[in-house]
């Protein structure tokens, strides 16, 4: 397997050859417009004294990157031997571990107490559709992780969702993390299904366990991984706890020697689906060989992305110089199921008609059957409903009730507002006193020594007067209303706030979330 690292790594003097880019959007469009294309030769010609950016030599064009720029193109370096695990120096090839996962699972919690980075865990809209990376040592050996945006299948259709899907495409990793969420496994089970299906290693890190605890609802961790027949691991990496597991299921996952393709999950689909899968399998296991492709992604996966017609049209993805030829090869397999079907009894065309609607909408049978294979493989998981549950039914009739929901909703917003107004008084008074009594230090010391009276006024009662003001009056609300505001979101008032105004919202064309935000906002005014 070939060795392939950052831009970022190349050394001056050194060349390599690009493989692959990792951003996506505007960035991506800038790069590729100078020239950072799939099996361009590029030479790192310097680096500025103090580290970055550095110069690179591209097609008789010299281009300067940061390095979180440089950092997203993936390069060979030429003195590599492709065939080998090691490069001309002897070197181990670095492990690639990549992290997947729909949002709000944890998965950035678990890249950054993975690499020590600090990647950010927003999830709004828009938000991390560009891959992060970073590095850890696992026994000793230093492999590269990269978190895929979050998304909540490998189907095409968001940004986030094609993104990670050309990723795994273009990339062959030695292990896939997949994070779920411990309250909710069956909404976060399938994406680890999809990744299964693909044929790649596939480790489950079941995340959020204290949340689980804390509702009583632990899953039975040791039974998901007999029905999958994969490692899975409990996590809480808000703590770091569970850590050391996945470490230890990662080390043998990396150790293990693993078959070629990995043994791939099957999702049952229905039997017109079923029908047409086997009858492409043929043309695909025929085109592999042909064409050198590796085994990845799996056949079965292959034969689904080509029935949904929506293979990346990006030009490094390994599967795209032999899809025409498949494509090819599943169109005669079609004319011979139609030639065969058309032999058939008097029921024909409601059977044709109904395979023809089944095969135009693949993508949603396959995320319905995922579903289904995610509810069965989640029975028996949890424990019986325990007081937990119970407190919290009494929460929701009490926050959305009929006749107790606003008057709650209005009692909770009218303590937050009094609160933040009033107790933000004190803090605000004694700020304004220090502020003022180092506002006649500074004075004092600046004209003691000779500064004129202009620069000093300038810089006292201007600059710093202004910048002591602002503070004493925008701090102290703000330390104490954002707290006060986490804690209903997390005790569960502020989602369903939302949901109660929404109605309203809705006839003012917006939507009952924006209602944290108006909230946020009048605490300005």
């Amino acid at each position: 397997m070939t060795r392939q690292i950052p831009l970022s790594e190349l050394t001056p003097g050194t060349s390599a050859v690009i493989c692959s880019l990792l951003s996506e959007g505007t960035f991506r469009r800038r790069l590729i417009t100078a020239g950072f294309l799939e099996n361009t030769p590029v030479r790192c010609v310097v680096r500025s004294p103090l580290g970055e950016p550095a110069a690179y030599l591209i097609r008789d064009t010299v281009v300067a990157l940061r390095r979180r720029e440089a950092e997203t193109i993936l390069v060979e370096p030429s003195g590599q031997d492709p065939l080998s695990g090691t490069d001309s120096t002897g070197r181990e090839r670095e492990p690639l571990l990549v992290l997947a996962g729909n949002p709000n699972v944890g998965k950035s919690t678990v890249f950054n107490a993975l690499t020590g980075l600090k990647q950010h865990t927003g999830n709004w809209a828009g938000k991390t559709v560009e891959c992060a990376q970073g590095f850890c040592r696992i026994e000793n050996r230093r492999c590269r992780v990269v978190d895929l945006p979050g998304c909540y299948s490998l189907l095409s259709g968001s940004a986030e969702e094609n993104a990670a899907r050309t990723f795994l495409l273009s990339h062959t990793p030695d292990a896939v993390i997949a994070v779920c969420d411990a309250t909710r496994l069956e909404s976060t089970l399938p994406l680890a299904l999809q990744l299964l299906e693909m044929g790649l290693p596939v480790l489950l890190c079941v995340n959020l366990m204290d949340e689980a605890q804390r509702m009583g609802k632990s899953p039975d961790l040791s039974l998901l991984s007999e029905r999958l027949s994969i490692p899975v691991i409990g996590t809480k990496a808000n703590r770091r706890d569970g850590l050391g597991s996945l470490r230890q299921a990662l080390t043998a996952l990396l150790t293990s020697a693993r078959p070629s393709p990995a043994p791939a999950f099957q999702i049952p689909y229905p039997a017109n689906l079923e029908t047409a899968l086997s009858l492409l399998s043929p043309a695909v296991r025929k085109a592999r060989p042909e064409k050198a492709l590796t085994p990845f992604p799996g056949e079965r996966f292959l034969c689904l992305q080509l029935l949904e017609a929506s293979l990346p049209a990006s030009s490094d993805t390994p599967l795209q110089p032999a899809s025409g030829k498949i494509k090819a090869a599943a169109g005669k397999a079609d004319t011979a199921r139609s030639t065969n079907i058309s032999r058939s009894t008097e029921s024909e065309p409601a059977f044709i008609s109904e395979s023809e609607h089944l095969l135009s909408d693949s993508g949603v049978r396959q995320a319905v059957s995922c579903r289904l294979e995610a509810q069965k493989l989640c029975r028996g998981l949890y424990p019986p409903p325990s007081g937990t549950e119970n407190r919290l039914c009494t929460l929701d009739r009490l926050l959305t009730g009929k006749w107790t929901s606003f008057p709650v909703m209005l009692f909770f917003l009218f303590f937050l507002f009094w609160l933040t107004l009033r107790g933000a008084n004190v803090p605000s008074d004694l700020l304004s006193s220090a502020f003022l009594r180092m506002e006649a230090f500074l004075s004092r010391a600046l004209l003691s020594a000779g500064f004129p009276p202009v620069a000093s006024d300038l810089l006292v009662n201007g600059i710093f007067g202004t910048t002591g003001r602002v503070i004493s009056v925008m701090l102290p609300p703000m330390a104490i209303f954002f707290p006060l505001f986490t804690l209903l979101e997390d005790a569960g008032v502020l989602p369903r706030i939302a949901f109660n105004l929404d109605r309203g919202f809705q006839r003012c064309g917006a939507c009952g979330k924006q209602a944290i935000t108006m909230c946020m906002d009048f605490e300005y005014l």
